[in-house]
């Protein structure tokens, strides 16, 4: 059983303003469910989380509506402004559907950092950890360090850092980066993704170029805390679906990861970390 823990799903014709869609060429077409379902079963991927790309929750409404259908779909990781006033109303409109597994909260400003240091965003971040509500969060490798120092301020917060942590891979710059996702782990309980790493590796990656970075993620976090993630379609800039899912499957393979790991980390990790166990039964 594999589970893809990140991907995005939009059309043109939604209405919404993406800034990667629509200024990369490549990703400014649509890309649907169909697409999806062609793509995974190409390489044994069973099952797929929804995460936000358009800043607004009418987004989130529209993949959970998807998602009760849409077997595949099994959960949806939504958007609200954790600086809005009315950020726990909002939030109580999400959480009646079982497919809601998790925010991606930000304000506007996707990777401003200056959102840690108000009062709004510390409420939100309380309401959410007494909720038990999985958080993801999107950081680049310079902003690690203040969203550790925001973050590990809610004891119990249930995390996910996205594409851990963005590294510099197309320069192979591993020292800093590990330095900063060493210090995120220890400090906060978050899990990671494995994933967003063909992307930032530019066009002529490799197994090779990729590898350490697969690895430093797993030394540093441990495989229980590793989720396996494509990040498509952002990720087809640089890679195919298949070649992303097979080339990391025989990275954790030359590592000698025993089969159960394996799986934990394409699947497993992410049923249970967002609770969604039922749709196994």
């Amino acid at each position: 059983m594999r589970l893809d823990s990140h991907i995005h799903l939009w059309s043109l014709d939604d209405g919404q303003k993406h800034w990667m869609r629509d200024k990369i060429a490549g990703l400014h077409r649509d890309f649907t469910e169909t697409d999806l379902r062609n793509l995974t079963s190409k390489c044994s991927v069973d099952y797929a989380i929804v995460v936000q790309a358009h800043h607004t929750k009418e987004e989130t409404f529209h993949w959970l509506k998807r998602a009760n259908i849409n077997k595949q779909l099994v959960g949806v990781i939504g958007y609200l402004d954790i600086l809005d006033n009315n950020f726990e109303n909002d939030l109580e409109s999400f959480l009646s559907n079982p497919k809601f597994v998790g925010l991606r909260p930000l304000p506007n400003d996707t990777f401003g950092g200056d959102w840690f240091k108000t009062e709004a965003a510390v409420a939100s971040m309380k309401i959410l950890n007494k909720k038990n509500v999985s958080v993801d969060t999107l950081q680049p490798v310079e902003n690690l360090s203040n969203a550790r120092k925001f973050f590990r301020k809610f004891d119990g917060l249930k995390l996910v850092l996205n594409h851990a942590g963005r590294p510099a891979v197309m320069t192979g710059e591993l020292k800093d980066w590990k330095n900063e996702l060493k210090l995120f782990a220890q400090e906060t309980n978050a899990m990671v993704k494995c994933s967003g790493l063909v992307e930032r590796a530019g066009v002529e990656w490799t197994k090779k170029t990729i590898s350490p970075y697969v690895e430093t993620i797993i030394e540093v976090f441990g495989s229980e805390r590793v989720m396996f993630g494509t990040n498509w379609p952002v990720m087809t800039i640089s890679s195919t679906y298949d070649l992303w899912v097979n080339t990391l499957n025989d990275i954790l393979t030359d590592l000698n990861l025993s089969q159960e790991v394996i799986d934990n980390i394409m699947g497993r990790n992410a049923f249970n970390h967002y609770g969604i166990g039922s749709v196994l039964d």
